[in-house]
């Protein structure tokens, strides 16, 4: 093959791509072992991240609502009896305090530090309060929601505290309900306002519980959504040639599988392969030949209609598979797509390089051996190639049932269903 035509350009002028890699906004990855245990690194701590900052978002929110509870009872206490109730009210006021303080330590990154104080502050205050008025207001039942609290505001890798704070809890609620009487403190808390206590109490726990079981919910959403996302990522990265950003051979032969099993309907093989593009990875290096590559990629996925498939058959080869399409109207779409690529040029360093394709084009029926086209596409090829390069040439269907009118088939045009020559 001819050498790739180039001509000189400015020093100044800039290259047209940072990387071939562009189109799929993706940077190579390392390879190799040390490479494979840095990407599962990465990975997971992206992951601890992720869940700090919605175990630390689910934390803010349990502490503004138990901010709003301590604000509302502490007015409760100042309207009923400042005096006696004291006590009460100076530990609302420093539980409130470490809340505060609390809300300040998620917001700027100290997650565990917050869950922590929070956690604690309210376990005293729970304790303080039932021990001060008994068991009969009912602030030890807010306990009960923490089975399901610490498991939200703690994340996955600090689950020593989950257990030792579900442990605490546990014997916490139990010593209230078993070792404080159920009606202590000042004479001037009434059987009726203690009712009404408990029944805000109980009120104020199903809400807990109710939130922290939506919050679960919605969390179980995203990680599904994430794992949709990521199986498609994978499908995508499965299905797709990372350079060019089109279909790889598995899709293609697919749809090969696909074709074979029709009973009918018309269909059409296009083969393209650049020309002379040994001699520019020879010349000028891999990197100029990958760049080429991408953007004869761009332009035959842009240029071609949405029912089309195109995708890498291999090094510098593309296929094409028309559904529905008539010989004729594939010659006119395999026409345009070499005048696009004659027409393209890519910077490369301080040259600027120009290729040429040569398109070969067969039709076949559905329920026809899908290889048998195939053949036919890539024999019309090298047609094109032996017709000088950068034209289209096409095997119509009689060319199976009349082998002689047309050259032997290359060693690499039976490829489908590892058929050989």
């Amino acid at each position: 093959m001819g050498t790739v035509p180039f001509r000189e350009v400015p020093a100044k002028r800039v290259p047209a791509r940072a990387d071939v890699y562009e189109d799929l906004n993706e940077e190579p990855q390392p390879s190799g072992r040390r490479g494979v245990w840095s990407r599962w690194k990465r990975a997971a701590i992206a992951v601890h991240r992720d869940d700090a900052v919605q175990a630390s978002k689910t934390l803010q929110v349990f502490l503004v609502f138990c901010i709003l509870a301590n604000s509302a009872y502490t007015v409760f206490y100042l309207a009923h009896d400042p005096t006696t109730l004291s006590h009460v009210l100076s530990v609302n006021a420093t539980a409130t305090f470490c809340f505060i303080l609390a809300i300040l330590l998620a917001r700027t990154g100290r997650q565990l530090a917050a869950a922590l104080i929070a956690l604690s502050a309210a376990g005293i205050e729970i304790l303080v309060c039932t021990n001060y008025l008994g068991w009969s207001v009912g602030f030890h039942l807010f306990l009960l929601a923490a089975g399901q609290l610490v498991f939200m505001v703690l994340t996955d890798r600090q689950g020593v505290f989950r257990w030792l704070f579900l442990v605490v809890a546990a014997g916490v609620f139990a010593f209230c309900q078993f070792s404080i009487e159920y009606e202590i403190g000042p004479s001037t808390f009434s059987s009726h306002t203690r009712s009404v206590m408990f029944s805000l109490n109980v009120v104020g726990t199903g809400l807990v519980l109710y939130f922290l079981a939506a919050i679960a919910n919605l969390r179980g959403r995203e990680a599904q959504a994430e794992a949709r996302a990521a199986t498609a990522r994978a499908e995508y990265l499965a299905n797709t040639d990372a350079l060019t950003g089109l279909m790889n051979r598995r899709p293609i032969m697919m749809e090969f599988d696909r074709l074979d099993n029709l009973e009918s309907g018309q269909f059409c093989v296009g083969i393209a392969d650049l020309d002379g593009f040994k001699a520019l990875n020879d010349t000028f290096g891999h990197g100029c030949g990958d760049r080429v590559l991408a953007a004869v990629g761009r332009i035959l996925r842009t240029n071609v209609r949405a029912t089309d498939i195109v995708g890498r058959w291999g090094g510098e080869e593309f296929i094409f598979v028309l559904g529905e399409t008539p010989l004729a109207d594939a010659v006119t779409l395999m026409e345009r797509l070499r005048t696009k690529v004659a027409a393209l040029t890519v910077v490369c360093g301080d040259h600027e390089h120009s290729t040429t394709a040569s398109f070969g084009v067969a039709d076949g029926e559905g329920g026809s051996p899908s290889f048998r086209v195939v053949k036919r596409a890539d024999d019309a090829m090298y047609d094109a190639k032996a017709a000088g390069r950068n034209a289209v040439r096409s095997r119509p269907v009689e060319a199976d049932e009349n082998p002689a009118s047309g050259r032997q088939a290359s060693p690499r045009s039976l490829r489908v269903r590892g058929e050989k020559k």
